[in-house]
């Protein structure tokens, strides 16, 4: 059975505009930007969303820069030498791990929140961004097209201009963007830890109930 989890409240909380440029100052962020938080690990996909957002900058011209948030894992070198490679070096900024406490900070921070992992066991990150009011990109794989519903532009992660040109949208037209931030924030209400843990208590009576049949 699977049973859906939920974004913590703390994404949910109330953060004033001037909260959350006080801290993008603070931590020397730079704004406008496209963000991922992810570990770096190759099934996260991180080559494929730096290639997308290289392209985005060559069609867009936009000055938005892309930072990749996450603890540094096995394909950490793949990534460094991917953005080495799509010339936008000074544009990509990885800050690391970011205290959970800070994360809402950084979301709200974001202009479009974007995800194109091969795999996911649930994708909490959709869910977390949509909480704090961005737009979010995803890929088509696993959990997350069934997380994200109608409220994520969803893509192949394979096809890079798929996604660069889903960042072209909400970025060039207010009110597609604005449409996926109400959608987010609507879908997220579909989605609790109350409700995730009725649906494990009735999972563990009706395991039970079964085992009291055999």
């Amino acid at each position: 059975k699977a049973i859906p989890l939920a974004a913590s409240d703390i994404f949910l909380q109330d953060i004033s505009e001037q909260d959350v440029q006080s801290y993008l100052k603070d931590k020397k962020f730079t704004t406008p930007y496209i963000l991922c938080v992810a570990t770096f690990n190759r099934h996260k996909n991180l080559t494929g969303l730096i290639r997308s957002f290289a392209q985005f900058k060559i069609k867009s011209g936009l000055p938005h820069h892309l930072v990749l948030a996450g603890i540094l894992g096995e394909d950490t070198p793949r990534v460094m030498a991917e953005i080495v490679e799509s010339g936008c070096q000074d544009v990509i900024h990885i800050p690391g791990p970011i205290p959970f406490k800070e994360l809402p900070l950084l979301y709200r921070g974001a202009e479009v929140f974007c995800l194109l992992s091969y795999f996911e066991g649930f994708g909490l990150p959709i869910l977390e961004a949509m909480a704090c009011g961005v737009p979010v990109i995803c890929s088509n794989r696993t959990s997350l097209p069934e997380v994200a519903g109608d409220a994520a532009i969803i893509v192949n992660p394979d096809e890079t201009e798929q996604a660069a040109d889903a960042m072209l949208k909400l970025l060039t037209h207010p009110d597609i963007r604005q449409e996926y931030i109400q959608r987010g924030i609507k879908r997220i209400t579909e989605f609790s830890w109350k409700k995730m843990a009725s649906e494990t208590l009735e999972a563990y009576r009706d395991a039970e109930r079964i085992w009291k049949k055999a």
